[in-house]
């Protein structure tokens, strides 16, 4: 019915559902002569609900297909569909056979609202049932993937909200991105049909978003949650691997401050704190990728030294206080290795450090005590998030039936 042909006020006849119902609240919410009208007179012979009936809109058109596609092959004249396409794609994993399309429910039109129609026009969408604005489903491999909508899509990444895309605020809820993105100040029903941040997944879902919030870390007037930072950029270095990137001007190395990438480094070997002359960049895990990321150098390239004190003495790892629980929580049955102790431990530019690997010995400095020990052991077997409990094991080298209970109570 909706291919009807009815009079519109320009005297024409066109599809019933092309037409929107003349004082309709999606009349008042479109560009000027984005849809045409029905002919006034016509309603009133006709009557509006009959009109509505047969196709004439007085509210979004919402288009349903049913049964499979093939992604991106249909056209189904939407604004930017192949944009949400393309979009949909970067979110699933490569497949040898082509990912299907369970079905698609979308809302027409949206790019005809006017641009101050748009707190009229979310409170109509709102009212829309909530399978519009529901995630799709794509078959891929065998496995069905859930994915924004077209609608939540399509609102999400266009200025709908105060000429801002509810891509860049945050869910008032998200705690975790809390001075990395405004709150977007809508109610709860707005919200159900935007597609605001609410967690890091989403952040670094889209490639577009990613890169802005990249960015966004580099800006002195932001803050930053301190358990965000410590990860956000290796996901920020994984999401966007393959994507040419310009890196920013300046990088995040605090919560609360930023510095000028010239002045940062990516540590890639703790034992260099002590002799690094820049900020460090939080990259756990990622050193390399993250360096990448932001054409920043690891500290390994900025600084080379070696040790330029006296060996006071040269034992056994096994030998020292507290090694057969360290052994055990590496998963060893005895510490392999020798340690050279000295007092003091001095490197290059009679630089004072506490621990220093070199080759199949490892320095540390006699009196620097169970956390010096933890972390070059951690270090020799590349175990580095062990530090803090061999650091333990050798602190209470006389407790080690308490620690070995208190290891299997876990």
């Amino acid at each position: 019915m909706a291919d009807l042909a009815l009079p519109d006020s320009d005297g024409e006849w066109t599809p019933a559902g092309e037409l929107a119902l003349p004082g309709s609240q999606l009349a008042s919410v479109l560009e000027p002569d984005a849809l045409a009208l029905v002919d006034p007179e016509f309603v009133a012979e006709v009557g509006a609900r009959n009109l509505v009936a047969v196709g004439v809109l007085d509210g979004f058109a919402v288009l349903r297909t049913e049964g499979e596609e093939e992604l991106g092959e249909a056209e189904h004249d939407l604004d930017d569909e192949n944009r949400w396409y393309d979009a949909v794609f970067d979110r699933l994993p490569q497949s040898p056979t082509p990912p299907m399309l369970s079905g698609l429910i979308a809302v027409r039109d949206l790019d005809l609202v006017r641009p101050d129609g748009w707190p009229a026009a979310l409170q109509l969408l709102a009212d829309l049932p909530a399978e519009v604005f529901a995630e799709a489903i794509v078959s891929v491999n065998g496995e069905q993937i859930a994915v924004p909508s077209y609608t939540r899509w399509w609102l999400s990444t266009h200025p709908v909200l105060d000429g801002r895309r509810p891509d860049r605020l945050r869910h008032p809820d998200a705690a975790a991105l809390v001075g990395l993105f405004e709150a977007a100040d809508v109610g709860p029903e707005t919200l159900r049909v935007l597609g605001c941040l609410t967690t890091v997944k989403d952040v670094l879902a889209d490639p577009g978003t990613a890169i802005e919030t990249l960015y966004r870390l580099g800006e002195p007037e932001r803050t930053v949650r301190a358990d965000l930072l410590s990860d956000l950029y290796p996901r920020l270095a994984t999401a966007l691997a393959d994507i040419d990137v310009t890196p920013p001007e300046r990088v995040r190395v605090r919560p609360e401050l930023t510095v000028d990438r010239g002045d940062a480094a990516v540590l890639d070997a703790p034992y260099l704190i002590p002799l690094l002359r820049r900020s460090t960049v939080p990259a756990p895990g990622s050193a390399a990728a993250v360096a990448d990321l932001l054409d920043i150098p690891l500290a390994s390239e900025l600084v080379t030294a070696a040790v330029t004190s006296t060996v006071g003495s040269i034992s056994d790892w096994a030998a020292v206080p507290g090694a057969p629980t360290a052994a055990r929580r590496l998963g060893l049955a005895s510490l392999p290795g020798r340690i050279a102790w000295h007092q003091p431990l001095l490197v290059t530019g009679d630089q004072g450090v506490s621990w220093w690997p070199e080759d199949d010995l490892d320095h540390v400095q006699a009196d620097a005590g169970p956390a010096a020990l933890g972390r070059a052991l951690a270090w020799r077997h590349g175990r580095w998030s062990l530090r803090a409990a061999l650091a333990e094991a050798f602190a209470l080298p006389n407790d080690e039936i308490l620690l070995s209970a208190e290891d299997g109570a876990g």
